[in-house]
């Protein structure tokens, strides 16, 4: 097994102050994740 590669973080705006990779990371909010994820209306 690879090694696991972590380089996006969602819900970024919802982490504990104390938690943080010490990798640069791809960060994204609640709001954003729903947005690009979310159906759309017909």
């Amino acid at each position: 097994m690879e090694s696991a590669v972590f380089d996006h973080q969602i819900f970024i705006d919802e982490k504990p102050d104390y938690y943080s990779f010490s990798n640069k990371t791809y960060n994204v909010t609640g709001e954003e994740v729903f947005a690009q994820y979310a159906p759309t209306p017909e």
